[in-house]
């Protein structure tokens, strides 16, 4: 009886040696990749590199170990659409927000700054009122992000302040420049944030 315990407990020992011996033999996968062979994983989506090394972070994120650090708004481990699920509002502070301005500094928009300058306050107020009519004071602070585009160039003046009128100061010393028929708002409004 004895002996046979003996025979199974050197069967169990060999069988453990034997396993250790086949898993020394697989890939060294990183990020929850699964091992092929010796020598190459089969990586997870966002994933890459012959041992699954290289997170791909999407949205602007920065690699972050295995996962990616977010820019504000996108979520999941690769920055990716957030699913339908309840909203994560402990993340950032949804009380107090920007106002970005972004205008065109082009020669031809000095009758539209003019305008910008004289109604501000009062667009801001307006702005800054609920449905009740009462005023919420939601405006932490203020960009002013003027650009213009001319041939290969791009001028760009910015100001970061906390006050309406230092906005308002800061419109009255913007410069306006020559610059071609059609400029790049779209990219202005992307890059002003």
């Amino acid at each position: 009886m004895i002996r046979s315990h003996r025979c199974l407990v050197n069967f169990f020992v060999l069988l453990l040696a034997a396993s250790s011996v086949v898993c020394a033999q697989l890939a060294n996968c990183q990020n929850y990749g699964t091992p092929l062979n010796s020598t190459d994983c089969k990586c997870p989506a966002y994933v890459t590199g012959r041992n699954c090394e290289n997170v791909i972070c999407r949205r602007y994120a920065v690699p972050d170990k295995d996962r990616c650090a977010c820019a504000p708004g996108w979520y999941d481990k690769y920055c990716g659409l957030r699913g339908c699920r309840p909203p994560n509002e402990d993340q950032m502070d949804l009380e107090k927000r920007s106002l970005i301005v972004v205008f065109n500094t082009k020669t031809t928009m000095k009758s539209q700054l003019d305008t910008l300058k004289h109604n501000f306050n009062e667009m801001v107020s307006k702005i800054m009122r609920n449905s009740f009519g009462t005023r919420t004071p939601w405006i932490d602070n203020y960009i002013v992000y003027g650009f213009v585009k001319s041939g290969s160039n791009l001028h760009i003046q910015s100001e970061f302040v906390y006050d309406s009128d230092d906005v308002i100061n800061y419109l009255n010393n913007l410069e306006l420049f020559d610059g071609d028929a059609t400029q790049p708002l779209l990219t202005a409004v992307k890059d002003s944030q």
